[in-house]
């Protein structure tokens, strides 16, 4: 990967960036937004997984090959924009409408009819607002089709809500970009992974390709099964053929006798395996340490030593547990609120102690709008700031307006400085671990904290508390490997963006008005969507209270006490990837733990440690394509086979 991307010991400003938005990339991103959407609408109903991530890689090697085909190859810079594009802009035209039909069946199931306002005691689909959706028992439920005019208001704030987003959002991502990527280099491993796609796809040297295709092969390999077998027998027979356990093989009621609460696993997805390779090993080990000490250690503690302090845990867990329920009980009666803590010191505390660096990094974007190397890398500070100010200004208002008895200082509070503070978090576990954080219940914890007594908050009436940015971070480092403009990627967003919104709005009404959502034609849903109107539910009447203000300021103080310990004895251990770790599962924590240990001392001597450095990430990124690719294949499969189920009615 070194000889062809833009290495990070590069001066961003001596890259010679190139525009990657042309008429072939977006032809790719149509294909997909077209083409795949209406099997990733109607896979997401029947079983609840997604084709995106293999439609990524099926749709970059078909016009990749197509390209090569009429001997005009596609550049680096395109292939970015197509690879990128698509995550984003596809989940817009599979996904943004489909939310709509999970309102209507939330205001009409008899679910929603049996919990009452906890003030009023009026039964909540006679109080859900008519901004949300129509209101029960509104004729425009008979037709199955948000073309009816009590849709009007809901669709405009829906899509009025994403351009305000988009305001808040694209300067936040240039500005952390500014910090991450150019002025701190963070390595952003996965970004490596994902520019080492683009590269072999682009650059096709015969070592890399013979690397990158024995990758992918075995990957598929593997992958047929993990999930291929399980995805096609499902489809021909109606069960699971599962030869290896996916995602975990789940160890955890084995060890309960001994180690009650306690989870154990082993990841068997390789991606997890591969991920180990090329993040770096401190972070790795974080990420392990943190997973240990939480759900392995601390959900021990938690039923023994600790049992007093968390009644409802003790009195829900029963030995035998899986993994998957043990992780959920434990999570919303122990962990929420300490992991409120601990998010918040990863973020405040390397920011405290970095201030003037930050300082020094911010007050160099006054000079960044036009750059040597191609041109225009980012927006003018001014016009980045007065996007940034309009969309807070106007995300406050809309919301006001809606919901004018909810304290106005919250909501300004969770817009214009929340975005900002979550983002400088999350942009930073992506750049040493490579994964994200996510910090939960925040919305929920201002709502109960506001005293505010009415149930029209919680229908979408609040705070714009951000999140696209620190993923675009990433996304804009992988720019810098591919020497790809920066902002070529919001244009390209931009012009997507309106079809993919109309191709979301067409394909919705067309699926719903086959059948109603939910219906034994869509197993999925009409399993799931009733347990997330119950926890709705449940949220809305208050019933849910999982926040205690002592568990996480002790979650911010044991964080700030070893965040001080690390640092005054120089130990090497990411407060953010530790920080990450605490949120990801072992059998994941494990299976990456193996892979770095297999990456740092056993692959290395197999190979030699200078090939070994240049080839990893094209290891990982062929059993990405490889396993996408056999995912696609398997579930295109099992429709086929479903669709002929269905062609004789």
């Amino acid at each position: 990967m070194k000889e062809n991307l833009a290495s990070d010991s590069v001066e961003p400003g001596q890259i010679e960036f190139k525009e990657g938005l042309t008429w072939r990339s977006f032809l790719g991103i149509m294909y997909a937004v077209i083409i795949i959407s209406p099997v990733i609408i109607y896979l997401n109903l029947l079983s609840g997984a997604s084709l995106l991530g293999p439609s990524v890689y099926v749709t970059i090697i078909l016009f990749s090959e197509f390209a090569r085909f009429f001997m005009k190859p596609l550049t680096k810079q395109e292939i970015y924009i197509i690879f990128f594009l698509i995550w984003d802009i596809a989940t817009i035209s599979s996904t943004f409408f489909l939310g709509f039909t999970y309102r209507a069946f939330f205001v009409n199931t008899p679910i929603t009819m049996g919990f009452n306002d906890p003030y009023t005691g009026i039964p909540l689909p006679y109080e859900i607002p008519t901004w949300y959706a129509p209101a029960y028992g509104s004729e425009a439920y008979l037709y199955r089709t948000l073309i009816h005019s009590a849709w009007f208001t809901p669709l405009i704030l829906a899509v009025g809500g994403t351009m305000i987003s988009l305001l808040i959002d694209i300067p936040l991502a240039l500005i952390l970009t500014r910090l991450y990527v150019e002025t701190e280099r963070l390595t952003f491993p996965i970004a490596q992974v994902n520019a080492a796609v683009i590269d072999s796809l682009t650059e096709r040297k015969p070592d890399r390709m013979r690397v990158f295709t024995v990758a992918a092969m075995l990957s598929m390999l593997y992958s047929l099964f993990l999930y291929g077998l399980p995805i096609i027998s499902q489809g021909l027979f109606g069960i699971q053929l599962e030869i290896i356990p996916a995602p975990w093989a789940d160890f955890t009621s084995l060890i309960q006798i001994f180690l009650p609460g306690a989870i154990l696993g082993i990841g068997t997805d390789p991606l997890y395996l591969g991920a180990g390779f090329v993040v770096p090993f401190p972070a790795v080990l974080s990420i392990f340490l943190g997973s240990i000490a939480v759900w392995f250690i601390g959900n021990t503690l938690s039923l023994t030593v600790f049992r007093d302090f968390f009644p409802l845990w003790a009195s829900e867990w029963r030995a035998g547990m899986g993994l998957s329920l043990t992780y959920q009980r434990s999570y919303l009666n122990v962990w929420a609120s300490p992991f409120i803590g601990l998010a918040l010191a990863a973020g405040i505390l390397p920011m405290l102690r970095n201030i003037k660096f930050y300082s020094k990094a911010l007050s160099r974007l006054r000079g960044i709008s036009k750059e040597a190397g191609g041109g225009s890398k980012y927006l003018p500070l001014p016009v980045m700031l007065a996007m940034y100010i309009a969309g807070v200004a106007v995300s406050i208002t809309v919301s006001h307006l809606l919901v004018p008895g909810f304290p106005i200082w919250i909501i300004a509070l969770l817009t214009a400085v929340w975005p900002f503070f979550f983002n400088l978090v999350n942009a930073r576990a992506l750049g040493e671990a490579g994964y994200p954080i996510t910090i939960p219940y925040i919305w929920e914890g201002a709502v109960f904290a506001s005293g505010y007594r009415g149930i029209d908050i919680w229908f979408g009436g609040g705070a714009y508390m951000g999140g696209a940015s620190s993923g675009w971070v990433s996304y804009l480092k992988v720019a810098y490997l591919t020497e790809t403009k920066p902002l070529s990627f919001f244009k390209a967003y931009l012009l997507a963006l309106p079809i993919a919104l109309v191709v979301s709005f067409v394909y919705t009404n067309m699926v719903w008005s086959m059948a109603p959502i939910p219906s034994s034609l869509f197993p999925w849903v009409n399993t799931m969507w009733p347990v997330m109107a119950t926890t709705s539910g449940l949220w809305i009447t208050r019933e849910i209270s999982v926040f205690r203000t002592d568990l996480i300021v002790g979650g911010f103080v044991i964080t700030a006490l070893l965040y001080l310990g690390t640092s005054l004895f120089h130990i090497i251990i990411p407060l953010a990837a530790l920080v990450v770790g605490t949120f990801t599962l072992p059998p994941f924590a494990i299976t990456m733990f193996v892979g770095a240990l297999l990456g740092k001392f056993i692959i290395p001597r197999l190979v030699g440690r200078d090939w070994w450095e240049n080839m990893k990430a094209t290891i990982v990124a062929g059993m990405g394509i490889g396993q996408g690719v056999m995912v696609a294949v398997s579930v295109t499969l099992a429709l086929i086979a479903r669709f002929k189920w269905i062609e004789p009615w």
